[in-house]
């Protein structure tokens, strides 16, 4: 009799065990990590613009890196000869702005998937795939 308890109490226990395992390594399955290779960032230089308030007395000094899609195959030297392109997409999208509008990291979102869809009007094709800011100063 104490051998028939002590077989069922083993079974519990190794059932258990093996239910615990799977449901676990269920749980590690659902959960597929997505690695995303980035392509070059070139750093532009310094922006500094006027904010769009109607004071006019608030300024932003940022500067801005822009990712190279590497998938188009655009290279670092093929976009320095584009530069001025880039730069003008993004003092126009810059200048639009208030001080109220980037003031949160919402309107910052904003900002970024503006300027990467103003450059790529201008470059006529999905170039840039991410824009990044490495300083970020309002006044």
């Amino acid at each position: 009799m104490m051998i028939a308890v002590i077989g069922v109490v083993l079974l519990a226990i190794i059932g258990t065990f093996l239910v615990t395992k799977q449901v676990a390594a269920k749980g590690k399955a659902g959960v597929v990590k997505k690695h995303v290779e980035h392509g070059p960032v070139i750093t532009l230089d310094e922006f500094l613009v006027n904010l769009a308030d109607s004071s006019g007395d608030h300024f932003l000094k940022v500067t801005v890196g822009v990712e190279l899609n590497k998938e188009k195959g655009v290279s670092e030297e093929g976009m320095k000869e584009k530069t001025a392109l880039v730069r003008d997409a993004i003092v126009t999208s810059l200048s639009t702005q208030t001080r109220e509008d980037v003031s949160t990291m919402k309107g910052r979102d904003k900002l970024k998937d503006e300027m990467k869809k103003r450059i790529n009007d201008e470059l006529g094709d999905d170039l840039i795939c991410g824009v990044y800011f490495t300083n970020f100063v309002t006044q």
